[in-house]
């Protein structure tokens, strides 16, 4: 069964989220997680929201296990950025 989950940034930008999107290589297919379906992203009023649908959660725990040295470096990245 699909999953997803809604993220919520607040007081960051959503040009900081392009740039963190770049600095992971993520443009489009090129760099996608493996059994993401669907990826949106926009600015709110306190920040940026952030909805994925995974095509399964086995993908998504997958996903996030495979990609914990991704996390770790986007969320580095994420904090360095203004």
């Amino acid at each position: 069964m699909a999953i997803g989950q809604i993220l919520q940034f607040s007081g960051a930008s959503i040009d900081k989220y392009d740039a963190v999107r770049a600095e992971l290589g993520w443009n489009g297919e090129e760099g996608k997680p493996q059994g993401i379906l669907a990826h949106a992203a926009g600015s709110t009023a306190e920040g940026f929201c952030v909805v994925e649908w995974w095509s399964s959660e086995g993908d998504w725990t997958s996903s996030s296990l495979r990609d914990c040295d991704r996390r770790s470096r986007r969320s580095a990245v994420f904090r360095n950025r203004n």
